[in-house]
């Protein structure tokens, strides 16, 4: 009985701990600070051609490095910033004229984990097609 009590009590701890590490953070600028890369294992259907990996800084500046099965490597740099749950990134810094989009861009963050960030880009719903740009979807490495 007494194991029974204590095996009871181990697993309601980790159910706990569990809870705690993938508990929803709140969208700031503080909490997505780091290395992120994009990962979409969990959408069988989405196959990009390479993998990209995003570092936010505390000075409001995104090193997005970028490896294409075909295009080789790439860093790029864009400002953002965090207002109201939403990533506004700035435009390309280091890309002008290259015929990337070199708009503003806003993305509600719409999950926020210690390990995990989902973005989608407002005015867009989610769609099957839409993976990787008007979606996203990270796992920090850092």
């Amino acid at each position: 009985m007494k194991v029974i009590k204590s095996l009871s009590l181990l697993f309601l701890a980790g159910v706990c701990l569990l809870a705690v590490s993938c508990s929803k953070m709140e969208a700031t600028q503080g909490n997505i600070i780091g290395t992120w890369a994009e990962s979409y294992e969990g959408y069988p259907y989405y196959a990009p051609d390479g993998f990209l990996d995003w570092t936010f800084n505390t000075n409001n500046t995104a090193g997005i490095h970028v490896y294409d099965v075909f295009a080789g490597t790439n860093d790029y740099f864009r400002s953002f910033y965090v207002e109201n749950g939403r990533i506004i990134l700035g435009p390309f810094e280091s890309v002008v004229g290259e015929g990337v989009n070199n708009q503003e861009e806003q993305y509600s963050i719409t999950k926020l984990t210690a390990t995990e960030m989902e973005w989608q880009r407002v005015g867009t719903s989610f769609a099957k097609g839409t993976v990787g740009s008007d979606f996203k979807h990270f796992t920090r490495t850092k």
